[in-house]
């Protein structure tokens, strides 16, 4: 129900919570639902410049059968497709690669990978909140351009890197602590 509100919407609301938090109408937007129709999703990969995932890591293996179709499908002239997994894991893009290497090592060497470092809270939405998604208003999104060289791209509020490292340490370490100290004092409370 979800994939066919948006298709026929074709936007969706973000309201942002916070200081500073601001209103976005994201437009242009479609969704394919790829066990209704697979290959309008593999016509998406093929023409794409980058794709992106966040589904949850234990979500991953099953999207790799659709990103090897995609990938073979993609035009001999075309740039490689950049992959990124934006999920809550450490090392989740190449988790994405050693799954499509599986099942095709070929596709996984055509397309380019890139791990990632995300940090925006969204938290449970509301049954009735429709599209519309409530989510903090601090963001960060880092991406691992070390192997991306030329296909590195270039996304607005994205900042690319040599070394994704630091980048982990601090959000483990500051964001990721803080919310657990948070969770402690709260349950003993």
């Amino acid at each position: 129900a979800l994939v066919d509100a948006i298709a026929a919407a074709g936007r969706y609301r973000v309201h942002e919570v916070g200081e500073g938090a601001v209103d976005h109408e994201v437009e242009g937007v479609t969704a394919l639902d790829s066990t209704r129709d697979a290959d309008a999703l593999v016509a998406a990969l093929a023409a794409a410049d980058v794709a992106t995932t966040a589904v949850g890591p234990s979500v991953l293996r099953h999207l790799a059968p659709a990103l090897v179709a995609g990938i073979r499908a993609r035009p001999a002239d075309a740039a490689p497709l950049v992959v990124m997994a934006c999920e809550n894991a450490i090392g989740a893009t190449g988790q994405l690669r050693a799954h499509v290497a599986a099942l095709d090592p070929e596709a996984a060497a055509a397309a380019r990978w890139a791990d990632t470092a995300v940090d925006r809270i969204v938290p449970g939405q509301p049954a009735d909140a429709g599209l519309d998604v409530t989510v903090e208003h601090y963001a960060e999104w880092v991406i691992d351009g070390s192997d991306l060289g030329d296909a590195a791209p270039d996304i607005p509020g994205a900042t690319v890197v040599d070394d994704l490292a630091p980048y982990l340490e601090r959000k483990l370490y500051t964001v990721n602590t803080g919310h657990a100290t948070l969770a402690y004092h709260g349950a003993a409370a």
